[in-house]
């Protein structure tokens, strides 16, 4: 869970480290944050990301692919 804080005139939130990683976000990096329709909101990088070693993409979201110990624990 995050917590919106002030940051001047504005609103800041900070971005769980795991979330960071999953989206390839480093400090610096500049995102584009859109309201939707329902007000969801949509914070995305704003150039083209890699996606880490690790990691796939699933339905257009980024999930940690299993380890072979969790692969082999399924059966």
């Amino acid at each position: 869970m995050a917590r919106l804080c002030k940051w001047g005139n504005s609103l800041g939130l900070r971005i769980p480290k795991h979330v960071a990683e999953c989206a390839a976000l480093k400090l610096g990096d500049e995102v584009s944050v859109r309201a939707l329709d329902g007000g969801d909101v949509r914070v995305r990088a704003a150039k083209p990301r890699k996606i880490p070693h690790g990691y796939k993409v699933v339905e257009g979201e980024v999930v940690r692919e299993p380890t072979d110990d969790e692969i082999l624990a399924q059966w």
